[in-house]
């Protein structure tokens, strides 16, 4: 069985895509008081994760037949080391533009909605029917197996069940001041995305709240479904920047298993989770490798001292699959931090 492996990756300092959102940005409206995903500047940094990512797929899941990295018609700068310096085949990085996943559906581009093209990851020519997808940010941890995301030929997903927000307190009090006063009730949340996702497929009365791991999918899945539902695609990919109309996909392909292959979730493998509070245990779960799966979320916020441990950390991890210039490039960062 063929497993690809897809990352979706934004270069958020260069100048072209600064200028791209802020000229969009003022097609959609943000409640006053929320921070807009326009102008929070760190969901669009980059600070080397995705080259941890593609290392750790070469260190710890051999299995991968090729990584597709997704991009605004963008590329890491040092991604062609890993070629240069052997650590992999010429074709096994293969760099996908948003022109080929939203081909046909050009007006919804430029988009800067990270539910929108995930929703269209699907449609990445070439992909093989079993993949596994992981934002920039997250890597392998610890070696896996194929048997880790499919089994028989179906997804491995796991999480944990919440009750359906519609059903909680507090989503219902925010949709009352909605109705009463001058309360918007639309800053991005991710469990609602989840939940969205769920009742998509028809699961009304609960939802499986997913950590940030890598995600093993179909791509039938999501062709059947969009094929039979073209209008919640359309509406789907209409928002420029995140709302909390919109769903997950991952979500919906889960749930759309577990309802048509009655696939049960599996208990939580384990998870590396570092943040902006950077706590040191996670970072140790890190050096020993643990846990099979790693997140580091929004580097560029952490302190200088933490960001420099955390690189030397993971870059003595994967000292055998990243480049050496990639090594050098990290290393002189954090000799100017």
């Amino acid at each position: 069985m063929d497993i690809d492996y897809v990352i979706t990756w934004v270069d958020g300092v260069d100048a072209r895509h600064k200028a791209k959102r802020q000229q969009f940005a003022s097609e959609t409206h943000f409640s006053p008081g929320v921070l807009s995903e326009k102008q929070y500047e760190p969901r669009y940094s980059s600070d080397g994760e995705i080259y941890y990512n593609i290392a750790s797929v070469l260190k710890y899941a051999p299995f991968i037949r090729r990584i597709f990295i997704v991009t605004d018609n963008q590329k890491p700068a040092l991604l062609d080391a890993f070629v240069q310096e052997g650590k992999c085949k010429a074709d096994f990085l293969q760099l996908v533009s948003h022109d080929e996943i939203f081909a046909g559906l050009e007006a919804a581009r430029p988009t800067f909605n990270s539910l929108a093209i995930e929703t269209v990851l699907w449609r990445i020519p070439g992909l093989s029917e079993h993949f596994i997808y992981g934002n920039d940010d997250v890597f392998f941890n610890a070696p896996v197996t194929p048997n880790d995301f499919f089994r028989n030929g179906l997804p491995v997903f796991h999480g944990k069940w919440k009750r359906a927000e519609d059903r909680r307190l507090k989503y219902k009090l925010r949709q009352f001041l909605a109705k009463v006063s001058s309360y918007r009730n639309d800053r991005p949340r991710h469990r609602i995305f989840l939940w969205r996702g769920a009742a998509l497929a028809r699961m009304k009365r609960r939802y499986l709240c997913m950590g940030h791991y890598s995600f093993a999918l179909r791509k039938s899945t999501f062709e059947r479904f969009f094929a039979q539902n073209p209008d919640v695609l359309k509406r789907q990919l209409s928002f420029r920047y995140r709302n909390e109309a919109q769903f997950n996909s991952v979500s919906l392909a889960n749930h759309l298993e577990m309802v048509q292959n009655g696939i049960v979730p599996v208990r939580e493998p384990g998870l590396a989770y570092v943040d902006e509070i950077v706590h040191k245990t996670e970072m140790e779960k890190i050096r020993q490798g643990v846990v099979p799966f790693g997140c580091i979320q929004g580097m560029g916020g952490y302190k200088a001292a933490a960001r420099m441990r955390l690189h030397r950390i993971m870059i003595e991890k994967f000292a055998d699959t990243l480049p050496e210039s990639v090594k050098h490039m990290l290393m002189s960062e954090l000799a100017v931090s």
